[in-house]
C-alpha cells in the first residue's frame, strides 16, 4: 500500500516490550497508510527474521549502535551517520530504558535528554514526541519508603509528585523536566504515557518490564517438579495479595502513544495520560487462584499477616536442571529470565485510571487479549488479560510440540453485538446483505474495544497493503461508505442452496478489493448446524491424527479408484530425496520416485514447512477467532448458538504457492499418489482419486462444482493449468 501521508516515525527502544509494540502497531494504526517510514532504534542489533515485525514492508528501518549515554555531539553524529534523512522525522516515541540499578536515575535522564535534544536539533519536521513513563510517577515502586509516602488509588494524573527525598530516585521526574526544558519555545508538542503493570512479550528475549513471563514459567516448572495438583501458596506478602493494580497490555500502550500523537494531538502539550486495559483495578486475590488453576495446581492465599515473600528467584536458579529437562521433554524454547525481572512479579500494588481525558476509549474488557480456556473466557474475571497471554507469550513451543490455542471472547461494540449470522439468509434461503458499520473509519475507531472490528480492520487493511492498493482517505471516513457482510451459500446433494460456509466483508467505496472472506464454526463441536452454517474447528496438527485416520478409513472402505493399503504395514520408512546436489544420487533415485509415490498407501506432505527442518506440526493460533451468535429456529423456538468467526483458512487453491509445491518433483508426488494429506499452514487438506476434504469442514464442491476426478489435481497446480490430461493418458507400471 502506498502511504498517503508524509508522517515518519522514530521509535527509541524498538526492541523493548513497549517500543516493539509501538513499532509493530505503527504499520496498521491509526490506518495502514499513516506512516511512510517507520524507524526503530535498538541498543543491540535486532534479528529481523525473529522479530515478528513486518520485515518485508519497505517502510521498516531498524538501526542499532547509537549510544545515548555518550555526549550530545557524539549522539547526534551517530544518528546522522546511521539514519538517512532524519530531517523528515515527524513523530518520536521514546520507550528506551536502562536497567543499571546503581545509576538508573542519572543514566535514564541523560539518555532521554540526549535523545530529545538530538531530534530537536536534527529533525526539522518534528511535530510530536511521546514519552513513556509509568505509575512509579505516583511512587508505587519506591519500595524502601512505602511507609513514608501516601498512595491513594485510583491514581490520577493530577496528583502531585512524591516529595524529596523519597521521590528523588524516580527518574521519570527528571525525564519530564528535561523535555519541558528542551521544548520551550518550539513548535513541536509532547505528552507522557503512564502504563501500570505491563502485559506482553518481546520476541527472542525476556523483558524485565513484565511480570507475566517469570510467573508463568515459574508455575509451569513448579508443576513439572511437584506434579499436577500440587499446592502453591501465593508467592508474595499478605499485603501484596490484597493490593490492586491495573494491567496495561503492550498493544493498548502502543495505541495510546500513536493516538495521542496523531489522532488527537491538538491542544496536547506536556500532559500525562494513564493507560490501562480496564478501569477496574484487580488484586492477586482474583488473579492467583485462576492463574494457578490454569496450570493444574492448587493455589492458596499467603499465611495471614505474612510479610516475607517466597524466594522465587532462588528456587528458579536451583531448579534449572529441571527446567532444561522440561524444555527438552515438551519441546519448549528455553527462556533466560534476567535477575531484574523478578522484582516485577510482586512489585505492583496500587490502582490506576484509564485514558479517557482525550475522549478515546482505550478500555477493553477483561477478556480482551490472547487465548484461554473456555471456562476462563466465561468467568469474566478481572485478571483475565494476564491469564490470556500465558499461552501466547510465555510458552512459544518448538515446531515438534504445539499446544492448542483456543479463541477468546471479548466485548463487542454495539453494532457487532447485534450481529446474527442467521440474518445473512432469509427463510427462503436467499442471501441477504447486512450493513455492519457506516464506514471503515467506524470499524477503525473500535479496534481497541471490539474484537470483531479489530479482526475486520486488520484483515482488510493488510490485504490492501499486500496488494499495494492506495487508500482513498475521503472514502475511508465517508459515512456513506458502508461495511457490508454477505454470505456465501453451499449446496446440498441436490444442488439446492442451504446454509453458509463463508461470509464476505467488504467496503465497496474504499476499493474494489477492500474485502476479505471469513469462515465459521460452532463453539460446541457436537452442535449440528448444517442447515445454517458449515464449518468445524481447526486444531493443532498434532491433535488431528484421528481425523487423518478417519479420512484414510473412509477412502479405503468406499473409494474403488484408490488402491487399498497392504494387509501388513511396511517395516521401513522410505525417505524420498537425494543427497544435496549429488548428480549421481539424483540419477539413481529420481527414476524410482514415481513408483514410490504411485505405490504409497498415504503420502504426507509438509506443505507449510519452509525447509527440511520445519516438519508438519507447525504452530497455529486461533486467538483472532471471535465469538458471535447464530440464531437457529426449530419449530416455534429460537435458540442462540455461539459461533466463532475466523479468517478463511488457506485451501487447495493456495497449495501451488507454498514453498514445497514450487519444487518440480512435487508435481508427480501430488499427481501419482493415491492418497495425500497436506499439513498446510492453516489446516489439514486431504485429496485422493475420488475426493477432496478440508479440516475446516468446507466441501470442495460447496459451489456446486462437479466432483473432481483425481487427475484434475494436476490442472489446479501451476504451471500446468492450461491443459488437462485424462486418466487414460497416464501409464505407470506399479508392479
Amino acid at each position: 500500500m502506498e502511504p498517503t501521508s508524509k508522517y515518519v516515525a522514530l521509535v527509541f527502544g524498538a526492541s523493548g516490550i513497549s517500543g516493539w509494540a509501538v513499532t509493530n502497531n505503527l504499520f496498521i494504526y491509526p490506518t495502514a497508510s499513516t506512516f511512510c517510514r517507520i524507524i526503530g532504534l535498538t541498543n543491540r542489533p535486532m534479528d529481523l527474521s525473529g522479530s515478528q515485525l513486518p520485515k518485508n514492508d519497505p517502510r521498516l528501518e531498524i538501526y542499532s549502535g547509537i549510544n545515548l549515554r555518550e555526549d550530545i555531539e557524539t549522539v547526534k553524529e551517530q544518528m546522522k551517520i546511521k539514519i538517512p534523512n532524519m530531517q523528515d522525522i515527524t513523530h518520536v516515541y521514546y520507550c528506551a530504558y536502562s536497567v543499571d540499578v546503581m545509576e538508573i536515575r542519572n543514566i535514564n535522564v541523560t539518555m532521554t535528554r540526549n535523545a530529545v535534544k538530538a531530534v530537536d536539533e536534527i529533525c526539522s519536521s518534528l511535530k510530536f514526541l511521546s514519552l513513556q513513563t509509568g505509575t512509579n510517577s505516583y511512587g508505587v515502586a519506591v519500595f524502601q519508603h512505602q511507609d513514608k509516602i501516601e498512595i491513594n488509588p485510583p491514581l490520577k494524573e493530577s496528583q502531585p509528585r512524591i516529595p524529596s527525598p523519597y521521590g528523588d530516585e524516580i527518574f521519570y521526574y527528571g525525564q519530564v523536566d528535561a523535555i519541558e526544558e528542551l521544548q520551550k519555545g518550539k513548535s513541536w508538542r509532547w505528552c507522557e504515557v503512564r502504563p501500570d503493570a505491563i502485559v506482553g512479550f518481546v520476541p527472542g528475549t525476556t523483558s524485565i518490564m513484565t511480570f507475566l513471563e517469570p510467573i508463568a514459567l515459574f508455575l509451569a516448572l513448579w508443576r513439572y517438579v511437584h506434579g499436577p495438583g500440587a499446592e502453591i501458596k501465593f508467592i508474595g506478602t499478605a499485603t501484596n495479595y490484597t493490593h490492586t493494580n491495573t494491567d496495561s497490555s503492550q498493544d493498548i500502550i502502543a495505541k495510546s502513544h500513536i493516538y495521542l500523537s496523531t489522532v488527537k494531538p491538538e491542544g496536547l502539550n506536556g500532559e500525562a495520560f494513564n493507560t490501562a486495559d480496564n478501569a477496574t483495578p484487580v488484586s492477586w486475590v482474583e488473579r492467583w487462584p485462576v492463574m494457578v488453576d490454569y496450570f493444574g495446581l492448587q493455589g492458596t492465599p499467603p499465611v495471614e499477616g505474612a510479610q516475607t515473600t517466597f524466594p522465587v528467584e532462588k528456587w528458579w536458579e536451583e531448579h534449572q536442571d529441571d527446567y532444561k529437562r522440561m524444555c527438552a521433554e515438551y519441546g519448549l524454547k528455553h527462556r533466560d529470565i534476567p535477575a531484574a525481572s523478578w522484582i516485577f512479579t510482586m512489585g505492583t500494588t496500587a490502582g490506576d485510571s484509564v485514558v479517557t481525558t482525550v475522549q478515546w476509549n482505550s478500555e477493553i474488557s477483561s477478556e480482551a487479549l490472547g487465548v484461554a480456556e473456555d471456562t476462563l473466557a466465561e468467568s469474566g474475571l478481572p485478571g483475565k488479560p494476564l491469564i490470556s497471554q500465558l499461552l501466547i507469550f510465555s510458552f512459544r513451543p518448538s515446531s515438534e510440540h504445539v499446544d492448542a490455542q483456543k479463541p477468546s471472547t471479548m466485548s463487542l461494540c454495539q453494532n457487532c453485538r447485534q450481529l446474527d449470522l442467521a440474518d445473512l439468509v432469509d427463510e427462503e434461503y436467499e442471501v441477504q446483505d447486512i450493513i455492519l458499520h457506516s464506514s471503515i473509519a467506524d470499524i477503525e475507531r473500535n479496534v481497541s474495544a471490539c474484537d470483531l472490528c479489530q479482526l475486520f480492520h486488520t484483515s482488510i487493511t493488510e490485504k490492501l497493503r499486500v496488494e499495494g492498493v492506495s487508500v482513498d482517505q475521503e472514502a475511508w471516513y465517508d459515512t456513506d461508505s458502508p461495511v457490508i457482510l454477505r454470505g456465501t451459500q453451499y449446496k446440498d446433494e441436490k444442488y439446492e442452496s442451504r446454509g453458509l460456509f463463508w461470509v464476505k466483508v467488504r467496503c465497496d467505496r474504499l476499493s474494489p478489493r477492500a474485502y476479505c472472506y471469513f469462515s465459521f464454526y460452532p463453539k460446541d463441536e457436537t452442535t449440528r448446524l448444517e442447515d445454517s452454517i458449515l464449518g468445524r474447528p481447526i486444531k493443532p496438527p498434532a491433535k488431528q491424527l484421528s481425523l487423518v485416520k478417519d479420512w484414510v478409513r473412509e477412502c479405503e472402505d468406499h473409494h474403488q479408484n484408490c488402491h487399498s493399503a497392504p494387509a501388513t504395514l511396511p517395516t521401513r520408512v522410505v525417505d524420498v530425496g537425494v543427497e544435496g546436489d549429488s548428480k549421481e544420487d539424483w540419477e539413481l533415485e529420481s527414476v524410482k520416485m514415481g513408483t514410490i509415490y504411485a505405490s504409497s498407501c498415504l503420502t504426507i506432505a509438509a506443505s507449510a514447512s519452509a525447509d527440511s527442518t520445519g516438519g508438519c506440526f507447525l504452530p497455529r493460533s486461533t486467538s483472532n477467532h471471535v465469538q458471535v451468535k447464530c440464531t437457529r429456529k426449530t419449530n416455534d423456538e429460537s435458540v442462540s448458538i455461539p459461533v466463532f468467526l475466523r479468517p478463511r483458512p488457506r485451501d487447495f487453491s493456495h497449495l501451488p504457492q507454498s514453498i514445497l509445491h514450487s519444487r518440480a518433483w512435487v508435481t508427480q508426488e501430488r499427481l501419482l499418489s493415491a492418497r495425500m494429506v497436506h499439513y498446510d499452514s492453516d489446516q489439514l487438506l486431504w485429496e485422493c482419486r475420488e475426493s477432496r476434504l478440508a479440516e475446516d469442514g468446507v466441501q470442495t464442491d460447496a459451489f456446486a462444482v462437479q466432483k473432481l476426478v483425481w487427475d484434475e489435481r494436476l490442472h489446479l497446480s501451476s504451471p500446468f493449468a492450461q491443459g488437462r490430461l485424462s486418466t487414460s493418458e497416464f501409464v505407470w507400471d506399479c508392479t
